[in-house]
């Protein structure tokens, strides 16, 4: 394991020895029930052995929670908590990526969420992120969660958006989407 710090509050958790690598593909991940369908899809239609698999996790520091005084980073134990969750979602993760000889980085970032993730993106120079519609499970009607619509417009990178299917919905007990959508898997956006 491999654990580092730099300035933009991005800790380094693991990290595999890639041998030759061809494409760099980024998977954002949150503690959704959707994000196990994202990578689940990333590993078995994106993810080439040849590939360097980043994995990014993004916990937020909003500003307008923190002034409410009711952000976890004011309590140290939280704070810990949280990065102790992180550190378990993004390990369970990685260990099915070196289960399959993939190599891979996994990264966890404190910061505005979308903002972010995008400027690691961006930043990393990844061939394709993948983020999961975070729409699906919340209560409001949408299709994109603000994560993933922010991704599509503001990544230097094709962004792929991966919608859990009908059957997936039922069996993830996630809120139905309306309008009903196409059982299409994905959606693929390149930047212009």
């Amino acid at each position: 394991m491999h654990t580092a710090n730099d300035n933009s509050n991005t800790t380094t958790l693991l990290r595999s020895e890639p041998t030759e690598v061809q494409r760099t593909i980024a998977i954002a991940l949150d503690d959704s029930k959707l994000a196990q369908v994202t990578f689940d899809h990333a590993m078995e239609n994106i993810v080439r052995p040849d590939d360097l698999v980043v994995l990014i996790h993004v916990q937020s520091n909003d500003a307008s929670v923190i002034l409410s005084g009711l952000h976890p980073l004011h309590d140290k134990a939280v704070a810990d908590a949280r990065r102790e969750s992180a550190h378990v979602l993004l390990k369970h993760h990685a260990a099915r990526l070196s289960e399959a000889k993939i190599a891979f980085t996994a990264l966890y970032l404190i910061g505005p969420i979308k903002e972010a993730l995008v400027q690691k993106v961006n930043n990393l120079r990844v061939s394709t992120l993948v983020v999961g519609a975070g729409g699906v499970d919340s209560k409001r009607p949408a299709f994109l969660g603000s994560v993933a619509d922010y991704c599509i417009h503001y990544c230097e990178c094709p962004v792929l958006v991966v919608k859990p299917t009908a059957e997936q919905i039922k069996e993830l007990h996630l809120a139905p989407v309306h309008p009903p959508l196409f059982d299409a898997p994905t959606v693929l956006r390149m930047p212009m």
